[in-house]
């Protein structure tokens, strides 16, 4: 085949011909029998050969002559009919597509759909779910239901083995992940409970595992978490999967962090750093490294840590969007703090604090006050420290972070309004703090 996803027209004249190789011809096959629409319609356009004769055979040799001419006849009449699958399943494509967007008035829906119809929108509207998980969780879970009775409805013999249940396991892992952002924990678990039992390939079970895993840390069962991603890292590296497995171990670092295991945090970022595919995944790769900078940072390490910082600046420039730049800003005020310059570190953290509410990020913004509290107190300014821990009280409460998690806070508080608050009581209320920001 040729460099790009396509066949190319010659490719599929030397198809009709026979002229192509064992391995090319296979490829061939698989890459029509995906659907592709262009290229099924580009094959479609082509003039299919005449139906050859059967007529006696005088000897053995043109006995095997007839019988490979009248299996290359099947061949082609078989291709036939996976090019005009692959067409009705573009027709359906673009028929589900227009459902999604909205194009389409509820009086103009096919009635009733066809199997092929039903595929399509299961897989649009799972698209959309996904899609939609970190803008609206609400539609997330609206598009993940349909996708889920849509795959429900359709006939798993009218499909290649195993593809409707891949399907079936894709959906209710995204109404899991939908139910788990809306906050209907014991619905999630459920609908976990229900991809898991659909599941008959290892792919699409490794994924919903690693969603579970998730919905392990929203519930706080750091240990169960981390045992489930510490199995599934063992069985992608088994797989050969290496990169799964750097995003995984990434994900293991965050769960450490979390435990407030600083050490064990910057072992499985460095360890994701040697996995993953940094060349073709840079979100990943910029999310592992700055990981690695901040437990670097949070252990003591300051000058080597803002020697990488200043290393992976071009990376945040040509890969991180605006959060990413105020996290790079934070990072580098908590290293200027730990390195003594406080004026300096003072100035980074009030700039980080309103470009964090710009960004109606205020939850990160309360934790840039508690940083801030950090150095006021180490310079002597214990009023501010009482003002700048009432107002993060006020913002957390606002937010309606759990009573557990303020503790530590509320506690800061009556210390800081008597001027015996220390900075080893505000980390302790920040890192507690902190672990609530994955809850969502």
């Amino acid at each position: 085949m040729s460099d790009t996803p396509h066949l190319t027209p010659v490719e599929i004249a030397n198809f009709w011909a026979l002229d192509l190789e064992d391995a090319g011809f296979r490829e061939f096959v698989e890459h029509l029998a995906g659907g592709c629409p262009d290229c099924c319609g580009l094959a479609g356009q082509l003039p299919w050969p005449l139906e050859i004769l059967r007529r006696p055979a005088a000897n053995d040799g043109e006995r095997a002559a007839s019988l490979e001419n009248m299996l290359d006849f099947r061949l082609r009449s078989r291709m036939k009919k996976t090019l005009a699958l692959g067409l009705e399943l573009a027709e359906a494509q673009d028929q589900a597509k227009d459902e999604v967007e909205g194009l389409v008035e509820l009086d103009e829906l096919p009635s009733p759909p066809t199997q092929m119809l039903l595929f399509a929108r299961a897989k649009g509207w799972l698209a959309e779910a996904r899609g939609e998980r970190r803008e609206d969780p609400e539609r997330c879970l609206f598009a993940a239901v349909l996708a889920a009775g849509f795959a429900g409805s359709v006939k798993p013999e009218d499909h290649p083995e195993g593809e409707v249940a891949n399907l079936r396991t894709e959906t209710w892992t995204e109404v899991a992940n939908a139910r788990r952002l809306t906050g209907d924990f014991e619905s999630a678990e459920a609908a976990f409970h229900r991809a898991a039992g659909v599941a008959t390939e290892m792919a699409p079970l490794l994924e919903s595992a690693e969603s579970a895993a998730h919905f392990l840390l929203a519930l706080r069962r750091l240990t169960e978490a981390e045992d489930l991603l510490s199995f599934l890292q063992r069985v992608q590296e088994g797989r050969g999967e290496r990169h799964a497995a750097g995003r995984i171990c990434l994900e293991r670092g965050i769960v450490a962090q979390l435990r407030q295991d600083d050490s064990a945090a910057l072992h499985l970022f460095l360890q994701s750093l040697q996995l993953l595919d940094l060349t073709n995944h840079p979100d990943l790769a910029l999310a592992a490294f700055h990981n690695t900078i901040d437990s670097t940072a949070r252990l003591g390490h300051f000058e080597t840590a803002l020697a990488w910082l200043e290393r992976c600046a071009p990376m945040y420039a040509e890969f991180g969007d605006v959060t990413d730049f105020i996290r790079r800003r934070w990072v580098e005020a908590q290293i200027q703090a730990g390195l003594g310059n406080l004026s300096c570190a003072d100035t980074y953290l009030r700039a980080v604090r309103v470009d964090f509410e710009d960004q109606n990020l205020f939850y990160e913004a309360s934790l840039v006050t508690l940083d801030l509290c950090a150095v006021w107190i180490r310079r002597g300014k214990f009023r501010e420290v009482a003002c700048g821990v009432d107002e993060a009280v006020s913002t957390f409460q606002a937010l309606k972070v759990r009573r557990e998690a303020l503790a530590g806070l509320l506690l800061l508080q009556e210390a800081a309004r008597g001027e015996q608050a220390t900075v080893a009581m505000i980390q302790a209320a920040g890192a507690s703090l902190r672990a609530e920001t994955t809850r969502s």
